[in-house]
């Protein structure tokens, strides 16, 4: 008998073209490149769990309906939220307080600061804008904006809202966003033909993506307009997903569009976009039925930076790690239905030490720790492992024996005297159709010479062995082996 590693156990969500080549996927979990001379060089860590903190169900204002949360600012360390037509103050404990009612769309919003010199954050959510002064506690409509604020921002001290109905976009007042002049302090878009449909601010520049291409302006301290398109020239790809743009140390990530097709995932490069999506995660966008629908969302732990990408009518969540480069799926499992539905945690803050989100469906506020092993609603989590298949020039593959490398012991920390249960199946045509699903034991609380493993595995010519979890474990793969005759 031999015993091999498996190579390419670890690894991202591949989901090829052509299955056979490549059917690989990783929900909830994300790989983690070993930076030592360990045996393992990559392995597989959990995606976070929530906790409830707090709900606008126990707020006080007409903004206390169970509606999405749409936008999630921290600000002078307040943090800030725009729930339903709510928009919210969230204190450390992670109680909302109510301040006022917005306007509110099928979109999410928008909330942006210009900081402490003019105390004021700007919301722009249905269409409509808002300031409210979080010195003086003031809240002001700006009615002369009504209709025209898609999504906003800030630079330098000025506001900033695009208009994607007209490819305009307007400006306030230095540190006074009380102060707009629409018939002056505007710009349409003049270098290309196509309108623009998104605006992000990345590292004091404006970043305006159209449809089939996008341009950079800066703060050029002229007058009686400040801004001037950068010395780059127009770039060739633009957006397909308005809300899909989101910027995390740095850097925009978007979903895009191109004269050529959609599709595409790319990502800043100083003023250039490079693709960050790979040929496979392609051919599956290409088979969503929408895709203007999609909604970025960045966030930083444990060393890694992750863009979540969540499509609403498709019901699913990706996601990118900066770090690895690699792609992973994240999903709330309905087990009733048997199926994975988009992950409903969106609009990160990091708020009091804690990496908080909003709900995507109801007023919850969350505090998102790798720590926690239940999903929204105290749901399971449920983690899944498709490797790739185990292939040898179409010649029968024999397995004696397939064990799963992970850390085990760990238990179940909601119930110490259980024992987490490790699910695995066998596909022989290459991840086509599966067998029946085997358990093995996890180990509980202390038993940290558990062997996961499963006797007997039969043959075939194209095997995947997928592995999947619900317990509420931190669990984390470290790769599996395999025993031939």
């Amino acid at each position: 008998m031999g015993v091999a590693e498996w190579p390419g156990f670890c690894g991202g969500s591949y989901q090829n073209f052509n299955p056979l080549a490549d059917d690989e996927r990783s929900v909830n979990w994300f790989p983690e490149n070993i930076q030592t001379n360990a045996v393992n060089k990559m392995v597989m860590h959990p995606t976070p769990g929530v906790e409830v903190i707090g709900s606008t169900a126990t707020a006080i204002g007409p903004g206390t309906n169970q509606t999405p949360g749409k936008a999630h600012l921290v600000q002078s360390g307040r943090e800030f939220a725009v729930i339903g037509t709510g928009f919210y103050e969230i204190n450390s404990s992670g109680a909302p307080t109510f301040i006022d009612t917005v306007a509110i769309d099928g979109n999410p919003a928008t909330l942006s600061s210009n900081g402490e010199a003019g105390g004021q954050i700007m919301i722009t959510s249905g269409g409509n804008v808002a300031i409210y002064n979080f010195h003086s506690g003031a809240f002001t409509n700006i009615p002369a904006l009504n209709g025209l604020a898609t999504m906003g921002d800030s630079l330098d001290g000025y506001f900033i809202i695009l208009d994607a109905d007209t490819s305009t976009w307007y400006f306030s007042a230095l540190n006074d966003g009380l102060t707009w002049v629409p018939g002056t302090n505007f710009v349409k878009r003049s270098l290309s033909s196509d309108p623009w449909i998104s605006l992000k601010v990345v590292n004091r520049y404006i970043w305006l993506l159209g449809q089939l291409t996008s341009e950079v302006w800066w703060n050029s301290g002229g007058f009686p307009r400040p801004f001037d398109p950068y010395v780059t020239s127009v770039m060739p790809y633009g957006c397909v997903a308005s809300f899909s743009a989101s910027v995390g140390n740095g850097v925009i990530s978007w979903l895009g569009a191109s004269r050529s097709g959609v599709g595409q995932v790319l990502q800043s490069t100083g003023f250039s976009p490079t693709v960050v999506s790979t040929y496979a995660l392609s051919n599956v966008l290409n088979g969503y039925s929408k895709l203007s629908d999609a909604i970025g969302d960045t966030y930083t732990s444990r060393g890694h930076t992750f863009y979540l990408l969540s499509f609403p009518e498709q019901d699913t969540t990706i996601c990118y790690d900066f770090n690895t480069q690699l792609w992973h799926d994240r999903g709330t499992w309905i087990p009733e239905d048997n199926e994975y539905i988009s992950w409903r945690p969106r609009f990160h803050a990091f708020a009091y030490g804690q990496h908080r989100m909003l709900d995507s469906q109801t007023g919850k506020i969350y505090h998102m720790d790798e720590s926690f092993t239940t999903d929204v609603d105290d749901r399971v989590i449920r983690r899944l492992r498709q490797p790739p298949p185990l292939y040898n020039a179409n010649e029968r593959i024999y397995v004696s024996a397939f064990e799963l490398d992970m850390e085990v012991g760990l238990g179940n920390t909601v119930d110490p005297a259980s024992d987490p249960q490790v699910m695995m199946r066998i596909s022989n045509d290459g991840g086509k159709t599966f067998g029946t699903e085997h358990m093995r034991s996890g180990g509980k609380i202390g038993e940290y010479e558990t062997r996961v493993m499963w006797n007997r595995c039969g043959q075939g010519r194209r095997r995947v062995f997928e592995v999947s979890v619900s317990d509420p474990v931190p669990w984390k793969l470290l790769g599996a082996h395999i025993t031939t005759p």
